[in-house]
């Protein structure tokens, strides 16, 4: 098989031939039709990630058709439609079992991180972590549902707002513009933040109430004139800066969430314990999402009730220039790597 592999940090992936691997006890392996590119890959690809060990294969969000089956695999057949998961957990220790599989506590593994993943032709994947696709969607659609979908989804889940309620979206991008479509989904209003004002356009076609650009609009104050001077009852940042958590907090009524959906290696947030203490403030960690979450993801879609947006596709030897491509900030949305050129059914 082909892949796109990461043989050193820094620098660009190596098309390689490699071997498939073999399968054991409730394994699959998935001729992968495309795979999303997200801001985790280029952390990845920086060798910002502790638990990497190049060489490896990158891409945590495959999506394809069942090749070959192992043992223990359940009603999983060949020819099925399937997007993966990307966590690898114990499924028995204590948040295992209570859903929290994204923090399991015995062991984490994850695909395209320290197991191979979709940057290539194939993928080996443990049947759990798969979830079967319906018919007519696109793989380049169901390609960015384990992150950029099932991600807001968990969000939500963490903190769980009544329909009517208002949240403030920091950051419009891939992960930004889909928590957009959950929230609305679920009834809420959304203001809608970010500097790219391609983005914010975006963001307004899509339902958000209210789109805000820091450099010209005094987001606090948008905020409490939209809600009747008492502020958002919850926050999402999904760029992950130490202003972008600050602006969240300042945004929150009394009694508010913020959500820490995005996040930065080696930044800290500055907090005044009096106001988180005296406003009874909550900051509520996001990482990614469970297959529970990704099922949920799917049959959004499949619903018509999120629309995955795709800016940007390109061929699996082009992953390098996937990768620079997001490092630019250059596509609004989601960009995907389409394996074998064909993204329908």
């Amino acid at each position: 098989m082909k892949a796109m592999v990461l043989e050193r940090f820094g620098e660009p992936l190596v098309m390689r031939d490699k071997e498939t691997p073999p399968l054991g006890h409730g394994e699959v392996l998935v001729r992968v039709r495309a795979c999303g590119v997200c801001g985790t890959d280029l952390k990845i690809w920086a060798g910002q990630w502790p638990t990497v060990r190049p060489p490896v294969i990158m891409g945590h969000e495959p999506a394809g058709v069942v090749a070959e089956v192992g043992p223990g695999t359940g009603d999983l057949k060949p020819g099925d439609r399937v997007v993966a998961s990307l966590y690898i957990t114990c499924g028995q220790c204590e948040n295992c079992l209570a859903g929290r599989t994204t923090i399991c506590l015995s062991s984490i593994r994850r695909l395209g991180f320290e197991v191979d993943g979709g940057f290539a032709e194939v993928v080996r994947a443990p049947a759990s972590t798969l979830v079967k696709l319906p018919q007519g969607m696109p793989f380049t659609h169901a390609a960015i549902l384990p992150d950029a979908v099932a991600t807001p989804v968990h969000a939500f889940q963490r903190v769980r707002l009544s329909p009517g309620q208002t949240v403030l979206i920091i950051g419009m991008g891939g992960l930004g513009i889909h928590a957009l479509q959950v929230a609305r989904a679920q009834g809420l209003s959304v203001l809608a933040c970010d500097v790219d004002r391609r983005r914010l356009e975006l963001a307004q076609g899509l339902g958000a109430d209210a789109a805000l650009d820091p450099a010209d609009d005094d987001v606090l104050q948008a905020c409490r004139d939209f809600t009747g001077g008492l502020g958002v009852h919850a926050a999402m940042d999904a760029v992950g800066l130490a202003e972008t958590a600050e602006l969240g907090l300042r945004c929150l009524r009394m009694g508010g969430r913020l959500l820490q959906v995005g996040y930065s290696i080696g930044q800290s947030v500055a907090l005044s314990s009096y106001e988180v203490a005296m406003r009874e403030l909550e900051i509520v960690g996001v990482r990614a999402a469970s297959r529970a979450d990704l099922m949920q993801a799917v049959a959004l879609v499949r619903a018509g009730l999120v629309r995955p947006v795709v800016g940007r596709t390109l061929p699996l030897e082009q992953a390098n220039q996937a990768l620079s491509l997001l490092r630019q900030g250059a596509v609004p949305g989601r960009v995907v790597l389409a394996v074998d050129g064909e993204t329908g059914d």
